[in-house]
């Protein structure tokens, strides 16, 4: 038999093998979040009590029932942290020997959530101005932390999360008294655009929650016309809280976890499993 032949009959056997072994489903060991308060679970409801408790089936007590369909649900013997930081920014998970990134390292995720910038965006637009400088500043720390997390092996899926508008569109209508968060509606739009470029580039799944959560913030009380309930935030105006309440925060749970089931139902390729 020829060296030609020899090689289709390879082939043959090869794509025989891919079509009548079925692709297996996603699987996953350890899991780790990269946030600020929000992922950590700051509620101006419940105290600590947010989406990331709500993915890991938490609850009872003094806060809401435990979620039935949790992270455990998907993949049962998963091994789940949550690194995130209340008060902490892109530029922190960013710098140097930054000592929570260095934990997320140490637990060696294959699957990790990146909701971080936040804070940062608060920061930028206190002065009333966001600056080309910054974005690119927020736009180099964010591609540092998804570079860094690719570093491991294997190489961990990465879910990036964008964030919601507190004000839907209309922060620009707060009253003096609010001014530094005048710019928010547009910093936002900004931000998540660079999170968007950030997941096509470094090929992450990317989560939008800023739709889900648009007209239920306080854009009601700004002029906001098609405000809808329930309120994602809490209100009114006067209790003003950057936080989402368990209803805001059981929104992002949902996409999340609706991203996570996506991914599971994800067949992997037998060249993957077999490299």
């Amino acid at each position: 038999m020829s060296r030609k032949s020899i090689k289709w009959v390879f082939i043959y056997i090869y794509i025989c093998f891919l079509v009548f072994c079925p692709a297996e489903g996603r699987d996953f060991h350890v899991f780790d979040v990269v946030g600020d308060s929000i992922s950590y679970g700051i509620n101006p409801e419940e105290g600590t009590y947010g989406w990331v408790q709500m993915i890991m089936g938490e609850g009872g007590g003094t806060y809401p029932p435990a979620q039935s369909t949790t992270l455990y649900s998907l993949w049962p013997s998963i091994t789940a942290y949550n690194t995130a930081a209340s008060g902490s920014r892109a530029s922190d998970w960013a710098a140097n020997n930054y000592s929570l990134l260095s934990t997320v390292m140490g637990h060696h995720p294959d699957l990790v959530i990146v909701m971080i910038g936040g804070n940062d965006f608060i920061a930028y637009s206190a002065d009333g101005n966001v600056t080309t400088a910054e974005y690119q500043e927020y736009q180099e720390n964010l591609n540092i932390i998804l570079d860094t997390l690719k570093t491991l092996s294997p190489q961990p899926v990465i879910l990036l999360v964008d964030y919601y508008d507190l004000f839907d569109g209309y922060s620009q209508s707060l009253p003096l008294t609010g001014y530094s968060y005048r710019k928010m509606s547009e910093t936002v739009v900004n931000g998540n655009q660079i999170i968007r470029d950030a997941a096509s580039l470094k090929d992450c799944i990317p989560v939008d929650i800023y739709q889900p959560f648009f007209h239920h913030c306080y854009g009601g009380s700004l002029g906001d016309t098609q405000h809808l309930l329930p309120d994602y935030v809490k209100t009114p105006l006067t209790d003003f809280d950057i936080h989402p309440s368990t209803a805001g925060h059981r929104v992002i749970y949902q996409t999340v976890y609706q991203a996570l089931k996506n991914l599971q139902a994800t067949p992997v390729t037998h060249w993957e499993l077999y490299p």
